[in-house]
């Protein structure tokens, strides 16, 4: 199955704004935001961890910000992941906000929209089964929902979500989306860490594909308040 997206199905008016966007990666406190960015055709990149998901629990324990505390604990890098892995499966997570899930569904009501996260492939049950414990179904019009890449950093593409298991960049994505046909002209990333949008930002431009960044920051300050306490 291909999705092939034509420029002819975007009105101008959307188009010019887009243009107008598409020089710099955009702020947004709040997750509905993302709907004033959606372009007819455009394909939706959805980050899972500080974005769609968080720990319930009050320590922030599974969280990426407890994640990089706990590297110096450990002789190794390989452990610590471990260590994260093991707590992630049975720590319960939440929504960030709870219009999440609404939202979630407007969007695939319009386009197709990939999960696109850090989390080990070990995650990947794990991962789906708390996004639907929180109310979220990512659809999975893809055929091959077991695709995955091997070698030394594996990438698995498991009920719409890319797991990328640490190598979240342009190569990653291209990869996948090549392998299965999607081919977008238009891609919106929504993600916590700047620095990832501006990777698919920069792969982006090297393929010739808008691009609009939004960094999400609704737990910034959460995020910040650890760190300092860590």
């Amino acid at each position: 199955m291909k999705y092939m997206i034509s420029k002819k199905s975007i009105v101008l008016g959307l188009l010019s704004t887009f243009l107008t966007l598409s020089s710099e990666i955009r702020e947004i406190n709040h997750f509905h935001e993302i709907l004033n960015y959606l372009l007819p055709g455009a394909i939706v990149l959805l980050d899972i961890d500080n974005t769609t998901l968080e720990p319930e629990n009050p320590g922030q324990i599974a969280s990426e910000q407890w994640f990089a505390t706990l590297i110096k604990e450990f002789p190794t890098f390989d452990d610590a992941i471990m260590h994260y892995c093991a707590t992630t499966l049975t720590t319960p997570m939440k929504i960030v906000e709870p219009t999440i899930a609404e939202v979630v569904r407007t969007i695939q009501e319009q386009t197709l929209l990939l999960g696109f996260t850090m989390r080990s492939i070990v995650l990947a049950p794990q991962t789906v089964a708390t996004l639907m414990h929180n109310g979220i179904t990512l659809l999975s019009p893809i055929p091959d929902q077991g695709f995955m890449i091997q070698g030394k950093f594996p990438v698995l593409l498991y009920q719409s979500i890319i797991f990328c298991q640490g190598k979240k960049n342009g190569a990653t994505l291209f990869t996948v989306l090549d392998a299965q046909g999607i081919y977008p002209e238009i891609i919106v990333m929504i993600d916590d860490k700047r620095q990832y949008l501006e990777l698919i930002e920069q792969a982006c431009h090297e393929r010739g594909i808008m691009f609009i960044g939004l960094r999400y920051g609704y737990l910034d300050e959460k995020v910040k308040e650890f760190l300092k306490n860590a």
